[in-house]
């Protein structure tokens, strides 16, 4: 007779900045069932830990209703399965590790919590040693593309290590008049497939609301697709050397300049290149990201306040407290807000650049006035 586990069932968060971690269970086996506890600390106690660090996760949910059941202190708990994916292939198959992912480390039934938990995602994921990018399950194409890089990567460092030697003077094979070639443009062009770069950058993370801010805000993220993993800043590489040091050759695409525009963005946030304030940058953000896929519309408004919070200076407006997450309240009045509050900074006449040229009225809000953009 089979055991029917019970139902996990959260407990409250009480402290200031408190979250939740994963102390994922590990296993040699890919196709074993998950199994992992959550333990309750905040971000004052993780900012002063030095013995352990976790690692953050950005996903894509994909159909809610398309669940299974993992193991949570010993209790079931529903996850979804592209979520379940990404664990089988993060967990480490001896040694547990830390990691943070919002479907299991925010109780997603309470809205209360919910609300206050995602106006701390911008210090969870800068706090995060790493953040893994998951895009899904490999293909020969991204395995291609990111076994490339992986050996791009490898090349670029035997060629320092031989300029070290060359200039201590040691003895090695090559010749001592041999040029170590510069950084940027390592990799040969040769294993260079344009067509499994696209189908990396094709992947859904790309064009998902939250990985912006996600992305932009992590100290160190990487991409993995099935197992194998490669730093952004790698890839980065790769599609700028494509894009800018290749002869006659150009980035084709709408993903390939999504990618541009979202490297950019992040190296303008950790080099403070920008000088945007606060209401000018929420209003690019949103022109960028706008119509990519959001399951609750609120979310394109809370998914990029943390890229503006203690970055963009414009801290004394009381408007900017309307537009803090709060799941309680409706879009309408949540989108009025920020329309009021970017009339009032930026212009009116701004603002309506942005209204939606559509006759569909169940593309836009009913309840709201017709200069208020439907995002």
């Amino acid at each position: 007779m089979e055991v029917v586990k019970k139902v996990y069932e959260y407990k409250p968060l009480v402290e200031n900045g408190a979250i939740r971690l994963i102390l994922l269970e590990p296993s040699s086996d890919p196709t074993a069932g998950l199994k992992c506890s959550l333990l309750h600390t905040t971000l004052a106690e993780l900012d002063e830990e030095v013995l352990y660090h976790y690692c953050a996760l950005s996903y894509v949910w994909g159909n809610i209703k398309d669940t299974v059941p993992i193991s949570v202190d010993e209790k079931e708990l529903h996850i979804g399965t592209n979520l379940a994916s990404a664990l089988r292939h993060i967990r480490h198959s001896t040694i547990p590790c830390y990691l943070w992912a919002d479907a299991i480390c925010i109780n997603q039934k309470d809205d209360s919590e919910r609300s206050d938990q995602v106006a701390q995602m911008g210090e969870v994921y800068r706090a995060a040693r790493h953040t893994i990018l998951w895009l899904g399950e490999a293909s020969m194409q991204t395995d291609e593309i990111l076994s490339f890089i992986q050996e791009a990567k490898k090349q670029v460092q035997a060629w320092k290590e031989l300029g070290s030697l060359q200039a201590a003077g040691t003895e090695t094979l090559k010749s001592k008049d041999e040029k170590v070639p510069d950084e940027e443009v390592e990799a040969s062009n040769d294993g260079l497939d344009i067509n499994s770069l696209k189908a990396l950058l094709d992947r859904p993370w790309f064009t998902r609301v939250w990985i912006y801010q996600e992305l932009i805000l992590s100290t160190d993220p990487w991409i993995q697709c099935g197992k194998i993993r490669v730093r952004w800043e790698e890839v980065s590489k790769v599609i700028g050397y494509y894009n800018e040091l290749v002869p006659g050759k150009r980035t084709p695409g709408q993903q390939f300049q999504r990618f541009l525009t979202m490297q950019k963005a992040r190296k303008d946030f950790h080099t403070r290149t920008s000088q945007m304030d606060r209401s000018s940058m929420l209003l690019q953000t949103l022109a960028a990201r706008r119509g990519l896929g959001v399951f609750d519309p609120r979310d394109m408004i809370f998914a990029h306040l943390g890229i503006m919070e203690n970055s963009y200076l414009d801290a004394t407006l009381d408007e900017w407290d309307l537009l803090s997450a709060d799941y309680g309240k409706n879009c309408s009045t949540l989108y009025f807000h920020v329309a009021k509050y970017l009339s009032e900074r930026i212009g009116i006449f701004e603002l309506l650049s942005h209204i939606e040229t559509t006759s569909d009225c169940d593309q836009r809000y009913l309840d709201t006035p017709s200069w208020v953009p439907n995002w």
